[in-house]
């Protein structure tokens, strides 16, 4: 097992020249005397900590051996074109066919995502592996929310199975067949706009109005309401949030996240939402 980091840009000479030295080398001590003299003040640090995050300084060394660096990597100077790139990848492995649009939506969330972890700097080093992962890193699991892909879909995927596999396999199909519901695309596009007006006003939104809106919508969700009952009562509740932002919320935006959260709802056991 080992480590892959993947830039953008490149890393510093000094790094660089260290990590080539690390991986001509059979062992700590076959490095030359500035790689051993850095080698060593950096397993002092590991070793130091408490509990140790490397048990000896051979396994720091071959774990080092382990780091690979992918530089220059990715369309990062035009953000529309990395945007579009993520989008894209989005589009060939989602579980339900997306529109170009709600490909992009997903794709901006993702990169929100990367970019709050990238800018918490409370993290220090060295840190352990179950710190960093949480502080800094962001794993497959963490991503499924975004893509409304199902755990089950995703070890598919793993296995090998093809993508048109994987599309019968979305969490919000799964509830559209369970509750006898034919219009999946217009579900799939009720989602996309309530995440375009969540992302467009989420700084403009007061906490206490998002959670009490999100009340409403869970409310209207464990109802037991038929699909037009809760058609009535999307437009109900947009009514009663009506001027909370610039932009309106209109009954699509909140049938999206009453979907948001039916979707949700298939990643809990025997959930039993709408009658």
């Amino acid at each position: 097992m080992g480590l892959a980091f993947v830039t953008n840009t490149g890393v510093g000479p000094d790094l660089s020249g260290f990590l080539s030295e690390i991986a001509a080398a059979r062992n700590e001590t076959a490095l030359p005397q500035g790689g051993q003299i850095a080698f060593q003040h950096i397993a002092r640090a590991y070793m130091a900590s408490d509990p140790q995050l490397a048990p000896s300084a051979t396994h720091l060394f071959a774990w080092l051996r382990g780091l690979k660096i992918h530089t220059d990597q990715g369309q990062l100077d035009d953000p529309n074109a990395a945007l579009l790139e993520l989008a894209d990848v989005v589009l060939n492995f989602s579980e339900i066919d997306l529109v170009h649009s709600q490909a992009k939506q997903i794709a901006r969330e993702i990169v929100s995502r990367v970019r709050s972890k990238a800018a918490c700097s409370s993290t220090v080093v060295p840190a352990s592996d179950e710190q960093l992962r949480r502080e800094k890193g962001i794993a497959v699991v963490d991503l499924l929310g975004d893509l409304s892909l199902s755990v089950q879909a995703y070890e598919q995927l793993k296995a090998g199975e093809g993508i048109d596999a994987v599309k019968t396999l979305s969490r919000l199909q799964r509830f559209c067949q369970k509750h006898k519901i034919n219009n999946l695309e217009s579900i799939c596009g009720f989602k996309a706009a309530w995440d375009v007006w969540r992302t467009k006003e989420r700084h403009f939104l007061a906490s206490a109005d998002y959670i009490l809106l999100e009340k409403k919508a869970r409310e209207a969700l464990k109802a037991g309401m038929t699909i037009e009952k809760i058609v009535f009562e999307a437009k109900d509740i947009a009514k009663q949030f009506d001027g909370i932002t610039g932009s309106a919320l209109t009954a699509e935006c909140v049938l999206g996240l009453i979907f948001s959260l039916a979707a949700q709802s298939e990643a809990l056991p025997d959930a039993r939402l709408i009658g």
